[in-house]
């Protein structure tokens, strides 16, 4: 119980610090999702969305990604922590797996030069170990994201 409050309070300190690092940004894209997908508690179905990521919501808040199908939205994800100056060229989502056990790990914005990294389920976190692990590497697909409204 202790370690699991440290963690925590470690994350919301990172998502601050890294928050203030980055200027207010708005940015708007779409992606497609070949199978299943879950997204921090979200479980997206296969298909079409579009999202909003919004660095600063309000003066006091974490950074948000909100998710819609179409007209619907589906949900609103606050990342783990960010990474500032990301090594992608490509704006993409980062997803772990396959099926059922298919995972959104990070999103790459190379627009804003950031890596967006979400807290993955317990059940998942086998999939963060393995993706630094040459010898066993899980099912990893990039997702392309286009830029929307700009």
């Amino acid at each position: 119980m202790k370690r699991h409050t440290l963690w925590l309070a470690f994350a919301a300190l990172a998502i601050l610090f890294s928050a203030g690092a980055l200027r207010a940004e708005h940015w708007a894209g779409t992606f497609s999702l070949p199978s299943d997908t879950r997204w921090g508690a979200a479980v997206l179905p296969a298909g079409d969305y579009s999202f909003v990521y919004n660095s600063t919501p309000c003066s006091s808040c974490a950074p948000t990604v909100t998710l819609r199908q179409g007209a619907r939205a589906v949900a609103m994800v606050t990342p783990g922590y960010l990474v500032p100056n990301s090594s992608s060229d490509k704006n993409q989502l980062l997803v772990v797996g396959s099926g059922d056990q298919a995972t959104i790990h990070i999103l790459y914005l190379a627009d804003l030069g950031v890596e967006i990294h979400f807290f993955v389920p317990e059940e998942f976190e086998v999939y963060t170990r393995l993706i630094t692990r040459a010898d066993k590497p899980p099912a990893i697909e990039l997702v392309p994201v286009v830029r929307s409204g700009k």
